[in-house]
């Protein structure tokens, strides 16, 4: 799986936008339900604008330049081996 490290820009209803830092900032949507499998309000604490998060692509949509990810499926040891890695 392909993981990135990515900064929350921009909070919507239902969805978030981010920048993965590894490219360039290129924008990637991520949606409530991509976050955590709990109801939606225990998502919110991933949801502060600039906070950092690793996560994986699901969909690439290259005509309409959209990214779409998910934090579900990504194994705490995964997250921590990429957030070393982007430190380095």
């Amino acid at each position: 799986q392909f993981l990135f490290i990515v900064q929350n820009k921009e909070i919507k209803q239902n969805k978030v936008y981010v920048y993965l830092l590894e490219y360039d900032n290129i924008q990637g949507l991520l949606t409530i339900r991509h976050i955590t499998k709990d109801p939606a309000f225990y998502a919110r604490r991933y949801l502060s604008v600039g906070n950092k998060l690793v996560l994986r692509v699901i969909y690439v949509e290259p005509e309409r330049k959209i990214i779409r990810l998910s934090k579900l499926g990504i194994s705490p040891e995964a997250e921590m081996n990429h957030k070393k890695k982007y430190k380095n």
